[in-house]
């Protein structure tokens, strides 16, 4: 074992086995095997580093069309070893299938496997269900974003439609989809641990409750180029709200290509998917450029990288049980606003476009943006007031760590008062709210909790900021905060108790408490897990 792995393990055995009560809750983890140029089942040396590695499942990329061949197959390798598999279509032209408008409303390109497909998938108990490719990235910029081509839209064309259309568009769309073509796999994943489920892999911080609405699983990419505290508060905030499976990806693409994270990095990602509940995780790429493994004839040599996912799955697993679960996320500080797409995209060119929902008529405003000011406080500045993704530009190096205090994101239809019995501080900003929310949130201030809202989106008793932009009415025990302006020094200061430290990450389990720090090296993430204080 790794020196930095079995520090962390001592550290972790620890706090497990004097925190966390209940029974073990394992977490699977698999491979991605996008790049490949072989399939498994006819790559020696691929199989041999997935046994020595110790992987569960694989998320398998299949080409061309969706073929009963291609589960036979799949079915033969899995049962062989015991394992189980995904199916993405990323790179196949079965992914990028038009719509029919007369059952869909101006339909996109999109995978619609035909109903004799998914039954013999369901036949397999290898199978554990299908993933879209980076699905947010493909409605805002377009199916064609990693195989290059024009524009084209992906479940629903927003082009000329308001914001407010264009997300009721993709529901509906999304929501037919899964009622005709994945009939049962929005209750599975509402369900801990059933399978199999349909799955959205993502790469920005964006639309995840909108997905999670229609019953799709959220795998969000850690690493990449992504801020891991604001893509784990969307994914966790809408799998909380909507009460679908919380799993999560691990990406080695980053700011500088591929692989543009170190292995220590990845150890640390690990670390994060598995402390926050995740039910299961995927390390991406498997042997693109010799990510894991080279290969020397039959059999497969372990790379640094590979020696960490091999030393996490078969030694820091194992001894280290994880007895906390998602259901009981218990977020403290929570943004509730409406999924508009906007994560502060700058970059022009093919593959991110800078309006929303895929639409050239839909452009971010002051309203859609409002929340970055709001991480770039909750974070004590570390997070840049320019965007929430390294995909533009930042100005700063990348970090696996911000510091953020158990926060979730909801959208804005979150009206039951169950989402906020552990919340402290609430912010509501962007484009609308529900009366039914603005009711709930309304009526929680009375009881001691804090609200912070724009003046656009609060209750009208409370309109206006003032001359010194911010005002503070008292509501029973509780507060209504007005302002525009959150880097207000003035509101920065009535914030400051809610915020936590500024080298921690931490999240809440029910009683128990996950804080992740940095303190030697910004690349290698310790944890700690411990009963929350009364």
């Amino acid at each position: 074992m790794s020196t930095t792995l079995a520090i962390a393990s001592g550290l972790m055995f620890l706090a497990a086995c004097a925190g966390a009560q209940g029974q073990e809750n394992p977490m699977a983890v698999g491979v991605d095997d996008a790049g490949a140029t072989r399939w498994i089942g006819d790559d020696p040396a691929a199989q041999d580093a997935f046994e020595k590695i110790g992987f569960d499942f694989l998320m398998h990329h299949f080409w061309g069309e969706a073929k009963i061949a291609d589960i036979e197959r799949m079915d033969r390798w899995a049962s062989e070893g015991g394992h189980r598999y995904f199916f993405n279509h990323e790179n196949a032209a079965a992914g990028r299938t038009p719509g029919d408008p007369a059952v869909y409303h101006r339909p996109g390109w999109f995978f619609q496997p035909s109903r004799a497909y998914v039954e013999r998938c369901l036949q397999s108990p290898h199978f554990m269900g299908f993933c879209y490719d980076e699905c947010e990235h493909w409605i805002c910029n377009g199916v064609n974003v990693t195989g290059g081509g024009e524009f084209k839209p992906h479940f629903h064309d927003a082009e000329g439609e308001t914001l407010q259309e264009a997300y009721e568009g993709n529901l509906r769309n999304i929501g037919i989809l899964m009622d005709r073509v994945f009939t049962g796999f929005a209750e599975r994943a509402r369900e801990p641990g059933r399978l199999p489920i349909v799955s959205t892999e993502n790469v920005f911080p964006t639309l995840q409750h909108l997905f999670a609405r229609s019953g799709m699983v959220q795998m969000p990419k850690l690493l990449k180029e992504t801020i891991t505290p604001v893509t784990l508060a969307m994914a966790m905030g809408a799998a909380k709200q909507y009460g679908v499976q919380h799993w999560t990806s691990v990406d080695l693409w980053g700011p500088g290509g591929y692989p543009g994270h170190s292995p220590e990095e990845l150890r640390s990602a690990l670390l994060i998917a598995y402390w926050t509940g995740s039910e299961g995780t995927y390390i991406e790429n498997f042997n693109y450029q010799g990510s894991l493994y080279s290969a020397e004839g039959d059999k497969a040599v372990l790379s640094p990288y590979g020696e960490v996912a091999r030393e996490f799955i078969r030694e820091y697993l194992p001894a280290n049980p994880r007895r906390l679960r998602f259901e009981d996320f218990a977020p403290e500080i929570i943004i509730v606003r409406f999924p508009d797409s906007d994560w502060g995209q700058e970059n022009p060119g093919p593959w991110i476009r800078r309006n929303l929902y895929g639409a050239s008529s839909l452009e971010p405003d002051a309203d859609t943006r409002y929340w970055i000011k709001i991480w770039h406080v909750i974070s004590h500045g570390t997070i840049p007031p320019m965007a929430l993704n390294y995909n533009t530009h930042l100005g700063i190096p990348y970090r696996v760590l911000f510091p953020a205090n158990n926060v979730a994101v909801y959208d804005h239809l979150a009206a039951d008062p169950a989402l906020y019995t552990s919340a402290r501080l609430v912010f509501l900003v962007g484009k609308q709210v529900s009366p039914e929310c603005l009711a709930t949130l309304r009526a929680l201030s009375e009881n001691g909790l804090t609200v912070v809202s724009t003046s656009r989106l609060g209750p009208p008793e409370f309109a206006g900021t003032g001359d010194a932009g911010v005002t503070v009415h008292q509501t029973g025990t509780g507060r209504w905060i007005v302002t525009d302006d959150v880097t207000l020094p003035a509101v920065r200061e009535i914030l400051q108790p809610y915020l936590g430290k500024p080298d921690e990450l931490r999240y809440a389990f029910g009683q128990t408490q996950v804080v992740f720090t940095a303190p030697d090296d910004p690349t290698r993430v310790q944890v700690s897990v411990r009963e929350a204080k009364d």
